[in-house]
């Protein structure tokens, strides 16, 4: 059978019949009479032009340093998922992470 889909993903499929059925003992068929299958259609679909690429919100405050002279970490949210072909939302970019600017205290030794 030919692919369900002239673009993208699709699903493709095959089947079979039993001509002859087992009489008197026989062996009967065995395995499945059909099966789907993924397929590509060939081509890329085209961008709607009502597609919505994905859009995120403002950085968030950077949160509290990890260690001193360590890192920091800060998020955002998406606002807007795609849709219809838009560019997606990638998660690794939610998230930022970046140097702590608080150093370490010096150490005193005091006397009693």
């Amino acid at each position: 059978n030919s692919c369900s889909a002239s673009c993208g993903t699709g699903q493709t499929g095959r089947s079979r019949a039993i001509l002859v059925h087992s009489k008197n003992g026989g062996r009967p068929c065995t395995g499945v009479l059909s099966m789907a299958m993924k397929c590509e259609g060939g081509k890329s679909c085209p961008v709607s032009d009502s597609s919505k690429p994905c859009i995120w919100g403002d950085w968030g405050e950077w949160g509290a340093c990890e260690r001193c002279g360590g890192e920091r970490k800060r998020y955002r949210h998406i606002e807007q998922m795609p849709e219809n072909g838009g560019a997606q939302c990638h998660p690794e970019a939610s998230e930022e992470i970046g140097r702590c600017p608080r150093q370490c205290h010096d150490h005193y030794v005091c006397e009693w």
